[in-house]
């Protein structure tokens, strides 16, 4: 946890403004439909963002030709309908545009106009909208996320959507994987765990929205309503994650003093203020608990996804900024999952080595099978090969089962007839037929289990075992 501290605070650090509405010099003015273009007159800069809630206003701005005129687009983002003109030539349309809320046909959150090549002009060229926003049903600071010109296959918002939905996809795994994990262990710190993921899985797929749904912008107020209420929701958890083992004084306490800092968050008027500020501030009292709790060393794969999470921001902070608290929480959840995983993976092959430790007899080895102990005598056994963190029997019967003991342990325990043949290998000589030269190499026939490798360093021993057992 004390990484993951470490991990915010570098972020937090690394984040830059979010880019502005007007890349360009807009000027507001007062304006109507001409026969091709728009008429505009008394124009002047615009001050702060671009605000056409609850009225219609036409904005302009001049622009230079880019080298490749075939393949430009206007992207227009934000809550309000729009008409677009570039020069004498009309774009398009988004919605319809009116001077009430009755007049006004609501558009989509994000469209694209195509630019015919045909537009432009050699020198400046002029960018002419007109915006109305009366369907929102809330008032944002900075209603209008992006208005500008680019190339159809923009670099950076191809990177921006891959992104996205690679965190959707591992926020997505996490959310199963500690479903899966309480499910194992009925646990409250497995709940509180999936109850994060689950939260964290539901915001990243509103973050995702955009790009693969094409919703008209009044859903766009309540898209923002329910990133804050997951993010305040993932941040109660969190802090109730990070106190358990406190006293329930200092607990309290800390519950309290989150419940203050979400609602001041809340009442901040900017949606990126408020997403990032709530979660940030439930970082810092999440930190403070786990203060309280005993040192631990952080694992190396929580180092390798902290190099790889500040990789990414260095790569490109133009949208890093726009996603930086999908990574906050992919940072918290990510190496949470991987150790639970570890530990969950350990304690059961210590069960299970402690079950087959006590079922086993000398003439006998224990053998788990889902929810069975079988017990199979060492006579059935032929030989006995390494399996990763298992041994697997091969039993005379042509059957092959994992055993959870180790091959230089079982080697001690066995009976004499049980002879180390490979350093991966362990063969029940009562069952040997014949020892065998396959060009360089030694191969010891079973009955039952075919061929086995020998070791050049073994085959003297193997030999002089098959020569005293035939005496």
């Amino acid at each position: 946890m004390r990484l993951s501290c470490l991990i915010a605070a570098l972020l937090l650090l690394l984040v830059s403004v979010p880019a502005a509405a007007q890349t360009h010099a807009w000027e507001v003015c007062e304006g109507s439909r001409g026969p091709s273009a728009p008429k505009l007159s008394g124009c002047r800069p615009v001050e702060g963002p671009i605000d056409p809630q609850g009225r219609e206003i036409w904005i302009t701005t001049r622009v230079d030709a880019p080298p490749d005129m075939s393949d430009h687009v206007l992207r227009i983002t934000g809550t309000a309908s729009s008409e677009s003109w570039l020069n004498d030539a009309y774009l398009g349309s988004n919605g319809r545009p009116g001077d009430d809320a009755r007049s006004e046909v609501p558009g989509r959150y994000d469209v694209e106009h195509h630019i015919s090549p045909s537009a432009w002009r050699a020198g400046d060229n002029v960018v002419s909208i007109r915006l109305s926003s009366f369907h929102a049903r809330a008032r944002l600071t900075q209603p209008m996320g992006a208005i500008k010109i680019a190339p159809r296959r923009d670099v950076l918002l191809r990177s921006q959507i891959a992104v996205n939905l690679v965190l959707l996809g591992l926020l997505m795994a996490s959310a199963f994987g500690f479903g899966v994990i309480h499910r194992l262990r009925r646990t409250t710190s497995s709940l509180l765990l999936t109850g994060m993921a689950t939260a964290a899985a539901l915001l990243a797929l509103l973050e995702a929205l955009p790009f693969v749904f094409a919703y008209s912008y009044p859903f766009h107020i309540w898209r923002l309503t329910g990133q804050w209420l997951l993010t305040a929701g993932f941040s109660f958890l969190l802090v109730a994650y990070s106190s358990m083992g406190l006293p329930t004084r200092t607990r309290t306490r800390l519950v309290w003093l989150t419940v203050v800092g979400v609602a001041t968050m809340g009442g901040m008027a900017t949606a990126d203020l408020k997403t990032i500020g709530t979660l940030g501030f439930a970082l810092v009292v999440a930190c403070m608990a786990r203060g309280l709790a005993p040192r631990r060393a952080p694992s190396r794969e929580a180092w390798l996804y902290l190099a790889a999470v500040l990789g990414l921001a260095a790569a490109s902070l133009a949208f890093f900024a726009e996603l930086v608290h999908l990574l906050l929480i992919a940072s918290l959840l990510l190496p949470m999952l991987m150790l639970r995983v570890a530990r969950l993976g350990r304690d059961d092959l210590l069960r299970e080595h402690a079950l087959a430790e006590a079922a086993s007899a000398p003439d006998r080895l224990a053998v788990t099978t889902g929810r069975r102990v079988m017990l199979v005598p060492v006579s059935d056994i032929a030989a006995i090969q390494g399996a990763d963190d298992y041994v697997e029997l091969v039993l005379v019967d042509g059957r092959r089962l994992l055993h959870t003991g180790r091959l230089d342990h079982l080697e001690t325990r066995l009976p004499p007839t049980f002879v180390r043949v490979h350093r991966s290998t362990i063969a029940n000589l009562a069952h040997a037929e014949a020892l065998e030269r396959d060009g360089d190499a030694s191969m010891l026939k079973l009955h039952t289990a075919g061929l086995l490798r020998v070791s050049r360093s073994r085959v003297a021993h193997i030999r002089a075992a098959l020569l005293k057992g035939c005496a």
